[in-house]
């Protein structure tokens, strides 16, 4: 019996630890949750507004547009001060050698002041050749106002090469009040066409 006995307080003796050991890792002290700090996701506050590319390279042949992925050759972003452009196209109607060209630009105001107008420019270049073509200033007035996003498109017809390629890039953004944004670096192509310079003023 007394042998018996001990037998059974060595189990009810396990159980007891076992129970304790269970109690601390289930509801042991909170703090001990802090020894393993998980990784917070970053919060990544304008930084559209403050590296925005303010360019887009096209490939135009015919009817067809496609976006080139240019190749910086000197760093293409700038504190673009409260906008972002979100992405363009380019729409060829023409026939033949006369080219209507229509470019839509998609603009994000992530500032506080509403935009008015939107100014770009398409620098075309003969692909055959290389040579720069043509130079042309597009322009429209929208009220795109704070956390939007909208378009702006404009339109020109003119001879133009059967392949293009276009520089697209924003050369001015009005307020509805304050000074406009115009960038401090200007954009050019290089002559291989896939490069992009952009150097202050």
């Amino acid at each position: 019996m007394l042998l018996r006995g001990v037998k059974q307080m060595k189990v009810w003796s396990l159980h007891v630890m076992f129970a304790g050991a269970f109690t601390l890792i289930c509801f042991g002290p909170s703090h001990s949750l802090d020894r393993i700090p998980f990784p917070q996701p970053a919060i990544l506050q304008n930084a559209q507004t403050e590296n925005s590319p303010i360019f887009r390279l096209f490939r135009l042949e015919g009817t067809y547009s496609e976006e080139l992925a240019a190749s910086p050759k000197s760093p293409n972003t700038q504190n673009s001060s409260g906008f972002s452009l979100v992405s363009a196209r380019l729409e060829n109607d023409g026939i033949g050698a006369l080219a209507k060209v229509r470019s839509t630009l998609t603009i994000a105001n992530e500032g506080s002041r509403r935009i008015t107008e939107v100014e770009w420019q398409l620098d075309i270049f003969d692909a055959s050749i290389g040579n720069a073509s043509n130079s042309v200033a597009q322009s429209e007035k929208k009220n795109i106002y704070s956390g939007e996003t909208a378009n702006v498109s404009a339109r020109f017809g003119a001879v133009l090469p059967d392949r293009m390629v276009i520089l697209l890039q924003i050369t001015r953004i009005s307020f509805v009040e304050g000074p406009p944004w115009s960038p401090s670096k200007e954009c050019s192509l290089e002559p291989d066409l896939k490069t992009v310079t952009c150097e202050s003023k």
